[in-house]
């Protein structure tokens, strides 16, 4: 306002701002969109924080409306990673459990929980929620690789479905490498599992020094010695393990783990034979 030109002036809103009277700026939406997403802080939680470090109080219904405003903004994002990871030769895969989900359990179930299922290679991550049903498997990106295409996962049965294609697999070591260390600790007078672990280990070095030397596959040579001993430890295992009366947590575990070896070598040692294979997922 001023003398030769009475009235009120109001500024251009900032980019971003919607056009009610009153609105919340990007600034502040970003940030109750970091704290439900990065650290999984509730949303009257998220509201508290938001009243106390800004003095604005938005409602609950604002900040949990601005989840589907990211996912809408993010989508074409969503979308192009989804697809580059699709091209991969090699995809990890795993699923980690989420406090989210139905407020009861479904039938059959102890708990009311929610899956976070991650697909990724050296590139790129992609994330969607569901849980561990073939419905939601369905949904992943394991289900539109190409045929051949290697999928590193643990021993969770449904990766092993047809309905997701004609798949190839690695068995992820990380997992392997600590359900020895438990069988270690449950045997503790036995070598096997210790042998196990070791000859995995060395397999391990011995592939990452042939991708230094930018070589394909592991020389059969030294393949051949430390999967001999690998054999070996896994006979030894199972006759030790085949007691059906051991009800000790953990013994059914190592158990299928010994008949997995002794079954599935092929996804165990599969990046032995292909060096773009990785070894855990």
């Amino acid at each position: 306002m001023s003398p030769s030109n009475p009235g009120h002036f109001t500024a251009r809103r900032p980019q971003g701002a919607g056009s009610g009277r009153v609105e919340y700026g990007p600034n502040l939406r970003a940030y109750a969109v970091y704290l439900l997403v990065v650290h999984f802080v509730p949303v009257h939680r998220v509201v508290e924080i938001l009243t106390s470090l800004t003095g604005a109080t938005p409602s609950a219904g604002f900040v949990h409306l601005l989840l589907r405003r990211a996912a809408r903004a993010l989508s074409a994002c969503d979308f192009a990673i989804r697809t580059l990871i699709t091209l991969a030769f090699a995809v990890c895969a795993d699923e980690t459990p989420l406090k989210v989900g139905p407020a009861s359990p479904a039938e059959g179930k102890k708990e009311a929980k929610g899956y976070l299922h991650v697909a990724c290679t050296e590139l790129y991550t992609h994330f969607l929620l569901g849980d561990r049903s073939m419905k939601t498997f369905r949904q992943t990106i394991l289900r539109d690789l190409e045929p051949g295409a290697v999928a590193v996962h643990d021993r969770y049965q449904v990766y092993d479905s047809a309905q997701l294609g004609d798949l190839n697999h690695q068995l992820c070591l990380a997992h392997v490498l600590r359900d020895l260390a438990g069988a270690a600790e449950l045997y503790p007078d036995q070598p096997w599992p210790g042998q196990l672990a070791d000859e995995l280990r060395e397999l391990i070095h011995r592939a990452n020094q042939a991708r230094m030397r930018s070589e394909t596959s592991l020389p059969e040579r030294i393949k051949a010695l430390a999967v001999r001993g690998l054999r070996a430890a896994v006979r030894i295992g199972l006759a030790h393990t085949a007691h059906p009366g051991d009800a000790r947590p953990g013994a059914r575990k190592t158990r299928l783990l010994l008949e997995a070896f002794r079954d599935r070598e092929e996804d165990f040692l599969r990046f032995t034979t292909d060096g773009r294979c990785p070894k855990a997922g």
